[in-house]
């Protein structure tokens, strides 16, 4: 059965469940994609909740134990192929999307993810979130950006609807918070072509192109157009 979109702030209970899960489990994880710019910059909604897990047999007792109490509860490896053996997994439950990633992300081993992982504290809770520096390269390795530093455009076929617009925009906002020489470090044993890209991600968000902050603020915009659901008793301070 189709449900409708959760708010923030039940995506945010849903982040807590399985943080609670996961730490009682003794499960090595952390969240990625939007959970970051959501908690630090205040200004951006979840739409799914992207996690790294150690391995899937973890991944699985995580979920499997959270308790979701959904009738239509799912988690299943992914159907695409090379998602499949990059070792992705997706769940439903309660109406929301959960990516999660066991071997790799982007091309990203895992491990290395775990091993830059910060710890944000919220209340009594600590979520382990990617670092700021990496998580500036995980987007650089999933939206192709080189082209926006020489055009101010998005490469044409890249992201779903506007992903690609919100990804630059979290890049823009966060950037002024990573420590460039770290990003350059992490990216060090990635190919030529890659580091090229962050170096033009770098560059770009830098000083962007007269029609590249148009496209920030028009992402902007898209962002703020409707005000950010509330967060109750979770708001992030």
């Amino acid at each position: 059965m189709l449900q409708p979109k959760r708010s923030s702030q039940e995506m945010f209970k849903a982040l807590m469940r399985l943080t609670r899960i996961a730490d009682k489990l003794g499960i090595q994880y952390c969240f990625v994609g939007s959970t970051l710019p959501f908690i630090e910059t205040k200004v951006r909604r979840l739409t799914d909740i992207d996690l790294v897990v150690e391995s899937p047999e973890a991944a699985a007792r995580l979920f499997n134990s959270a308790n979701f109490r959904d009738p239509d509860f799912e988690f299943n490896l992914s159907k695409t192929p090379a998602l499949a053996r990059a070792g992705q997994y997706f769940a439903r439950a309660q109406g929301i999307r959960f990516d999660i990633y066991t071997k790799d992300l982007g091309g990203m081993p895992v491990s290395l993810i775990l091993q830059n992982k910060s710890v944000h504290t919220q209340s009594r809770f600590r979520i382990p979130l990617v670092s700021r520096d990496l998580y500036f390269v995980l987007k650089t390795l999933i939206q192709p950006f080189a082209e926006i530093a020489l055009t101010g455009r998005l490469k044409k076929g890249t992201g779903r609807g506007n992903s690609g617009k919100k990804d630059l925009f979290d890049l823009t906002l966060m950037h002024r918070r990573v420590d460039l020489a770290k990003v350059r470090e992490l990216a060090s044993h990635l190919s030529p072509e890659i580091r090229a890209r962050i170096d033009a991600n770098i560059a770009f968000i830098q000083k962007p192109s007269k029609q590249g902050q148009k496209i920030i603020w028009r992402a902007k915009e898209r962002l703020h157009r409707a005000p950010r659901q509330g967060m109750g008793r979770h708001a992030i301070k």
